[in-house]
C-alpha cells in the first residue's frame, strides 16, 4: 500500500473519519500495480524506480519495532535486508518525543472531526439518516466505545482545539527535526506489529502468547 499527504487523493465518495487525517490511497499485490493505480488517480506520469545506492533511511526501532508478531517481524525484517542489498543507509532514529506527542493528540483528533466529516457526508449525499441514527446503530464493541468518546469531544471541543493549535504544530517539528538531524530521507516501519485476525477478534487479540486489546495494532 502507498500513503501520501493528506490531500493528494481526491476523498469524494469516501466515508470519512477525520477530514485532517483521511487519505484513501491505492493497495496492490505489487508495487507496480500501486504506480500505475497512482498515476491514474493523479494523472500524473507513473513514479519511476528510483537507485537507493547511499540513500540514509531512518528505522526507529522503539515504539515502531517493538513487541512484533513472530509471523511479522522476519517479514519487516527481510524488508531491511532488500533496502541493504540495494544499497540504502538504514539510520538508527530515536522518536520517543514525537511519538508520546502523536499518542497524545492522534485520538483527539479523530474524535473531534468524525461525527461531524460524516454529519456532512450523509447530507451531500441527500440522506435522510442522521449522523445520530447512525451512532445509535453501531453494534460492534469495539466500534461502539469509539464512537461514545465521539460524542463526548463533539461536546467538549477543549481537547481538539488544543490538539489542532498546539500540539499537531509541534509534532510536525519534532518529525522534521528527527529527519534533519539524522539526515534521513525516509522513515521505516512495519505498517502493524501484527498480521490480520479473523472476524471475532475485534476487542482483544492473542499476541505474542498474551491477550492484549485489538486497538494495540497501530
Amino acid at each position: 500500500g502507498l500513503r501520501t499527504t493528506v490531500g493528494r487523493y481526491s476523498t469524494h465518495g469516501v466515508v470519512p473519519l477525520s477530514h485532517s487525517r483521511d487519505a484513501p490511497e491505492p493497495m496492490a499485490r505489487e508495487m507496480a500495480d500501486i504506480a500505475l493505480l497512482a498515476a491514474l488517480l493523479t494523472g500524473a506520469p507513473p513514479a519511476q524506480a528510483v537507485d537507493l545506492a547511499g540513500a540514509r533511511l531512518g528505522v526507529p526501532r522503539r515504539h515502531f519495532w517493538e513487541m512484533l508478531d513472530g509471523e511479522t517481524a522476519p517479514v519487516a525484517e527481510a524488508a531491511l535486508d532488500r533496502l541493504r542489498e540495494a544499497g540504502a543507509v538504514l539510520v538508527e532514529v530515536e522518536l520517543n518525543e514525537a511519538v508520546a506527542v502523536s499518542a497524545r493528540i492522534g485520538r483527539a483528533i479523530h474524535m473531534g472531526e468524525v461525527l461531524d466529516d460524516i454529519a456532512a457526508y450523509l447530507a451531500a449525499g441527500g440522506s435522510e439518516i442522521t449522523v445520530e441514527e447512525v451512532a445509535a446503530g453501531v453494534a460492534s464493541p469495539d466500534v461502539k466505545a469509539s464512537v461514545a468518546l465521539a460524542v463526548a469531544a463533539r461536546r467538549d471541543r477543549a481537547a481538539y482545539v488544543e490538539a489542532m493549535k498546539m500540539h499537531r504544530p509541534a509534532l510536525r517539528r519534532l518529525y522534521a527535526e528527527a529527519f534533519a538531524g539524522h539526515g534521513v530521507a525516509a522513515m521505516i516501519g512495519p505498517t502493524t506489529p501484527r498480521p490480520a485476525r479473523p472476524l471475532g477478534a475485534e476487542v482483544t487479540v492473542r499476541w505474542n502468547g498474551r491477550e492484549a486489546p485489538a486497538r494495540a495494532a497501530y
